[in-house]
């Protein structure tokens, strides 16, 4: 058995369904062709315009099953959309990946409180929101969601 038999028997990805928060671009755009390509069915959410043109591509050209939406997942109306998307799509989620996120280039001595609110904003909020979305969702599938 080659190793990547071995992962694909042991990983059982094909057929899932996976949302990616900040997936077009950088490390969410090699996340998202990876689980592409071991037959998983990617939404993903990302605010980089040029990116999600670059990814819609990729994965069209791959022949991959996805929805692509240009938004902020800093913004619980745009996580909402794409949760609700994947739902009607495809009935079920298995998998969440939270790679949005982002700093700022300057000492932390010269931040303000504003600045620190925003940190909590792009790197910590929306993974709670997103999170308190996957886990009904996970939980409803009978395959994930653990307490």
């Amino acid at each position: 058995m080659s190793s990547a038999e071995w992962w694909n028997e042991r990983a059982r990805l094909e057929g899932t369904v996976a949302i990616v928060t900040g997936g077009a671009g950088g490390l969410g755009e090699a996340i998202t062709l990876d689980l592409a390509a071991n037959g998983v069915r990617v939404a993903l959410v990302d605010r980089d315009a040029e990116a999600v043109e670059r990814i819609t591509a990729a994965l069209e050209s791959g022949g991959y099953e996805s929805i692509v939406q240009l938004g902020d997942a800093r913004e619980p109306e745009a996580l909402d959309v794409l949760f609700d998307t994947a739902a009607e799509c495809w009935g079920r989620l298995d998998t969440l990946v939270n790679v949005a996120g982002g700093t700022f280039r300057a000492p932390f001595s010269e931040q303000s409180p504003r600045a620190w609110d925003a940190l909590m904003r792009a790197n910590l909020t929306h993974v709670f929101h997103a999170t308190s979305r996957a886990i009904p969702a996970m939980r409803a599938g009978g395959r994930g969601g653990r307490r």
